[in-house]
């Protein structure tokens, strides 16, 4: 597989999991559906192309390293938009005790 069909590959299997997805992850959901071995630093590669691509003001979301995988998370300028979709829900509140602390 060439290296744009597997930027495509890789960008979809981080865009549709619902949490920072591994290394390890990705490289095993792509050999269930490519037969030939792929190489972590191709993969890296492709991360990198990905993260790049996303870094253009022209998006307002970007591939972020969290948690040991990848996740496509919203860039801190849109924070107040997404926040007006979401209302409260997303906002972590201190309890009594943390306040203490």
């Amino acid at each position: 597989m060439n290296l744009e069909q597997l930027i495509l590959h890789i960008e979809a299997l981080i865009f549709a999991s619902q949490q920072a997805i591994t290394m390890a992850e990705i490289k095993e959901h792509l050999s269930n559906i490519i037969e030939e071995p792929i190489a972590e630093e191709r993969l890296l590669q492709g991360i990198e192309t990905i993260q790049e691509k996303y870094a253009s003001e022209h998006y307002p979301f970007e591939i972020k390293a969290i948690g040991g995988g990848y996740q496509f998370l919203t860039k801190s300028d849109f924070y107040q938009t997404v926040a007006q979709l979401n209302g409260d829900k997303f906002i972590k509140k201190l309890s009594n005790a943390a306040m203490e602390t």
